[in-house]
């Protein structure tokens, strides 16, 4: 307990808090007992630091005295003997630094642990009133219409979509893990935790550990190579058990319900039998698309989370899955170089394709290329008139992956704020719209700078390379860090490249560093200078001796003078760089922010003119 406790400074010991409310556990799961109890009201101060936003969703105040919380007591932790405890220690330190990271209202926060409930740490959240999925539809079903039913949904997706996009799998989404609140809010639970106890018991043992669980479950789990490696979790098996959760909301009954044993629906999993069309007419037709093509049996065929979410955003459509077919070209022939890419992970090639002039980027430091491919596939899916689309995949004669994009006529950012007239209103609006919209279709941008924003002759914004540096970032080892960045490190938040989780595993890009981004591009915009350039430009040394002596709660570029900015700049900057992830502004309330600032100056103008 000493030794997690010391590596997460963060995590709240609460064992002289918490007081059990019965002799007995309250429920079991798969791999965990949970017990009812209280918290004594002092102890929420440090909670709240970081959790408060979570109460405050939820319409959950303080008590004056003792609330319930529920006590999480992991039942298995791997082999016996010193060893196995020490993996199962390091495994846990591991998966509860990436939960107290985890700040998002549809994702069940961790208020910290307790230490006399068992051998090991035990975990303490929140008590949710109404149990998880599979307890409220049983109690509650018959009195939820399809909008409620379509409100849990769109809820669960978000907390996926957050998972998602902090490279987080769930890993073991089923009813039981989706607790419902007192005001019938759905969030995400236990993600991570199956995984890790089926990993620390070996891959013979999957499928006991993960119980009734198959039948939320994603076949390509139950494959077990010739060297006994079992399959990972990943995306795209969330996916398939998101098609599984959907079908139990809609319908009340559990994926397979009409077999009694889970080794029958083992079989049917290895014959690519989904689960049979119920009769109930909430069942669409345009639903039970959705539902199969969450449950194709090739992973990287199912529908990407944006495309679910975009159907449930309008239920009333018809549910078209995104294709992932984006051509995959082999022969494409090199017409001239461009320029020399300003990173150097990548290269930048004009090229002819399909009649037109496009632009050809290869990425030079990935491996494990059939992986990759599919999440260049994934975000290529993605359309709209303030990103510049994907044409193609591309795979050159080295082997090394990249993209087809359309050759833009106008300027990056950088020479359009030379260069052309435009009010700085408007390049803050501009730039915020478009990564609004994609933080929207829950996509995390990873590269934002100056080189990234293209400005179109019309004056139309349109971000570039999105969703690319997370794919290459989490393959990069620490010691190449610097070199896959390049001059981009002047942009990203400095957590990524000074910042590290439990002292081994590095933080991943999130919508929180797309905003430090942002900050950092409107400090170029306000300046008309990179971040750091009188700091960098002349140092021989390059950027890492900079480094020394900084933590990423201190290297920011230099203070502007206030008398050269108004302080609503200074103040949406600083806000932008805020050490605490949690205290940074979403794009979407930036953007609000700017327009209404943009209106306000507007209004201004009018009432003098009309003096």
């Amino acid at each position: 307990m000493s030794l997690l406790l010391s590596s997460l400074p963060n995590l709240a010991d609460l064992t002289s808090c918490i007081t059990k409310q019965d002799l007995y556990p309250t429920a079991h799961g798969g791999f965990a007992d949970i017990w009812l109890c209280t918290l004594r009201n002092k102890s929420y101060e440090p909670i709240t630091q970081n959790v408060g936003g979570w109460f405050a969703h939820h319409s959950l105040c303080h008590p004056s005295d003792l609330t319930q919380v529920a006590v999480k007591v992991l039942r298995s932790f791997g082999s016996p003997g010193a060893d196995g405890e020490k993996k199962y220690q390091k495994r846990l330190r591991r998966e509860l630094a990436v939960w107290l990271m985890l700040k998002h209202p549809q994702v069940l926060p961790l208020y910290g642990v307790v230490s006399d409930f068992g051998p090991c740490p035990s975990m303490v959240c929140p008590w949710m009133e109404k149990g998880n999925l599979n307890d409220y539809l049983g109690s509650e079903g018959k009195l939820l219409n399809l909008e409620g039913r379509y409100k849990i949904l769109r809820q669960v997706c978000a907390g996926l979509a957050y998972l998602h996009s902090c490279s987080v799998v769930h890993g073991d989404l089923t009813g039981c893990n989706v607790p419902i609140s007192e005001a019938g809010d759905a969030c995400l639970s236990d993600f991570g935790l199956s995984t890790m106890i089926t990993d620390l018991q070996g891959g013979a043992s999957a499928t006991s550990s993960i119980g009734g669980n198959v039948r939320y479950a994603a076949p390509e789990l139950y494959h077990v190579s010739g060297d006994d490696v079992r399959t990972i979790p990943t995306t795209h098996s969330d996916i398939y058990s998101l098609g599984s959760v959907i079908l139990q909301t809609f319908t009340g009954l559990m994926p397979y319900h009409y077999l009694r044993i889970d080794g029958q629906v083992l079989i049917e999993l290895s014959r690519g039998v989904p689960p049979h069309r119920p009769s109930d007419p909430i069942i669409t037709d345009a639903r039970w698309r959705l539902l199969c093509a969450c449950w194709e049996t090739h992973p990287p065929g199912r529908p990407t989370l944006q495309a679910i979410i975009g159907y449930l955003e309008d239920p009333d459509g018809i549910f078209h899955p995104v294709s992932l077919d984006l051509p995959h070209l082999t022969n494409i022939k090199f017409d001239s170089i461009v320029n020399v890419s300003h990173c150097r992970h990548m290269e930048c090639w004009k090229a002819p394709y399909a009649g037109h002039v496009v632009i050809v980027k290869v990425f030079r430091l990935l491996t494990d290329n059939y992986v990759v491919l599919q999440e260049l596939r994934s975000v290529g899916t993605i359309r709209h008139q303030h990103l510049v689309p994907y044409v193609a995949t591309i795979e050159d004669e080295d082997g090394s992956l990249g993209v087809v994009m359309p050759l833009i006529s106008g300027h990056s950012l950088r020479a359009y704020l030379q260069n052309i007239s435009l009010s700085f209103d408007r390049k803050l609006t501009l730039i915020a719209n478009g990564l609004s919209y994609l933080h929207s279709m829950f996509i995390v941008h990873g590269g934002l700078n100056a080189w990234n924003i293209l400005i179109t002759d019309s004056g139309c914004v349109k971000l570039s390379n999105f969703g690319i540096m997370p794919i290459l970032y989490k393959r990069t080892a620490s010691s190449k860090i610097f070199e896959t960045y390049g001059e981009d490190w002047r942009w990203a938040d400095p957590i990524l490249w000074l910042g590290y989780i439990d002292g081994q595993t590095r933080p991943s890009e999130t919508f929180a560093t797309d905003v430090y981004s942002y900050g950092s591009v409107v400090y170029q915009i306000v300046t008309n200078r990179k971040p750091f350039q009188d700091v960098w430009d002349g140092n021989e040394g390059g950027f890492q001796p900079i480094l020394e002596g900084y933590t990423f709660n201190t290297f920011r570029p230099p203070q502007l003078e206030k008398r050269a900015v108004s302080q609503g700049i200074l103040e949406l900057i600083e806000s932008c760089w805020a050490v605490d992830h949690q205290a940074r502004p979403t794009m979407q309330s930036l953007s609000s922010r700017i327009h209404s600032s943009a209106t306000g100056l507007l209004l201004a103008a009018l009432c003098i003119d009309t003096l």
